[in-house]
């Protein structure tokens, strides 16, 4: 048994896309022939009753956060604004010197970081300096330039390439999300190889599909439903949606007593008040869904899922679980991630993100669809398999065991040619 330390800043019970992709590994590592140690930070806010219902992990280490990430206030957001990459870079020391005490009763074949936070990818090459241990860097975001420091942004944006620049050479791979953001990095980083760059997507869990089940009688009525899981805010408004579904109502005004649109997840005030001002409450509703599972038993006895994606590398988490589920998708995303696995997995209808006819005509081709009851998925069970958690764990562990099986001189000889610059 091969053993692999997983340093994640989020972790269960924490809903995160870092702490998902970390507990699905939790899950599915150790049948691959991978024991597992988590490396996460101590949440003092966590209590019994938001552990109750969840699952126990073990060897799961917690690190207390710096007292300074723990205080609130002007002044502390105003020096977090301008620490590098952020302000979890203060929790790096403490986990250093746990790192040295696990490391020192248990040997570790590999490193493993997931984030964001962007400074957990920094932490990694700290604990790969510190230890010698191979270290893999999962990345699903760029965060160099992404701060905003007025006259200092240029002098901010150079420490950051240089922090990014030192990540990229030490991690033996580089596990993106998704093709874009490996074909991203690769642009960036051309020197190291379209190798040096892995695409694991998240995938789903079908332990919470299964919970459910897939039976569909718990439908209450008979009406066409989508659901949207997630989060709503300004940044993945569903406003050109509402709008495109007031203008079919329109058109067709029967529909108001056919379609309904669900929205499960978490959606700020400002984007619930759409919905009235639209006078689509009699269509759309929002149901607030902490825990994630709301969303999956009502995606599971819905007709289709709606994704709404606002990056353009970023593929969120529901469009796997609308596989898992075996639902049609109606995408609204500009071109992108999103964009191009509905075509090419022919998962359903794809339309830009803001464009108000278009989404209509998707809507109407669903609904015609759904009267006519061919409203199906057009792609097999297999393609559902392919993106299950436990396939995708191990496609991982293919990685994994390759980069142990390397030369563990690599590991010395890229320190000798890079260097470690010790702590920042």
């Amino acid at each position: 048994m091969r053993h692999v330390l997983l340093i994640s800043y989020d972790f269960s019970p924490q809903a995160s896309e870092s702490a998902y992709r970390a507990v699905g590994l939790v899950k599915h590592l150790p049948s691959s022939g991978w024991d597992v140690s988590v490396l996460t930070v101590m949440d003092n806010n966590k209590n019994e009753a938001e552990l109750n219902g969840k699952e126990r992990y073990s060897n799961v280490y917690e690190v207390k956060p710096d007292r300074f990430l723990e205080k609130a206030g002007r002044i502390k957001d105003l020096v977090a604004a301008y620490l590098i990459p952020d302000e979890k870079i203060l929790w790096i020391p403490g986990v250093l010197r746990k790192i040295k005490e696990i490391t020192g009763k248990q040997r570790f074949d590999l490193i493993y970081t997931i984030a964001p936070p962007y400074s957990v990818s920094w932490l990694g090459y700290q604990a790969h300096g510190q230890t010698g241990v191979p270290w893999i860097a999962d990345i699903r975001e760029n965060w160099v330039g992404t701060k905003k420091h007025g006259m200092l942004s240029s002098f901010y944006k150079n420490i950051e390439k240089k922090m990014e620049e030192t990540i990229i050479k030490n991690a033996r791979k580089v596990v993106c999300c998704s093709e874009e953001w490996c074909q991203f990095f690769y642009e960036k980083y051309p020197f190291w190889g379209r190798d040096k760059f892995v695409c694991i997507p998240d995938g789903y869990d079908a332990e919470e599909m299964k919970v459910f089940g897939v039976d569909t009688s718990s439908r209450v009525d008979d009406k066409l439903r989508l659901v949207y899981q997630g989060g709503i805010d300004k940044n993945t408004t569903h406003q050109y949606l509402l709008r495109a579904i007031r203008e079919l109502l329109k058109k067709d005004s029967s529909l108001r007593d056919l379609l309904r649109v669900e929205f499960v997840g978490d959606m700020d005030k400002e984007q619930q008040r759409l919905i009235l001002e639209f006078s689509l409450e009699n269509v759309c509703s929002y149901v607030e869904d902490t825990s994630g599972k709301e969303g999956i038993r009502r995606l599971i006895t819905a007709d289709a899922g709606v994704i709404i994606a606002d990056k353009e590398r970023n593929i969120p988490q529901a469009i796997y679980r609308c596989v898992g589920a075996m639902k049609p998708v109606l995408g609204l995303s500009d071109k992108g991630a999103v964009e191009n696995l509905i075509k090419k997995e022919n998962l359903g209808w794809i339309a830009p993100f803001s464009a108000v006819p278009r989404i209509k005509a998707s809507l109407q081709e669903i609904v015609d669809c759904y009267k006519r009851g061919i409203l199906k998925p057009n792609y097999l069970l297999e393609l559902s398999i392919k993106y299950e958690k436990e396939a995708i764990t191990q496609r991982l562990t293919d990685v994994f065991d390759k980069v142990v099986d390397e030369n563990p001189d690599d590991d010395h000889l890229a320190m000798q040619k890079f260097g470690y610059r010790g702590n920042l």
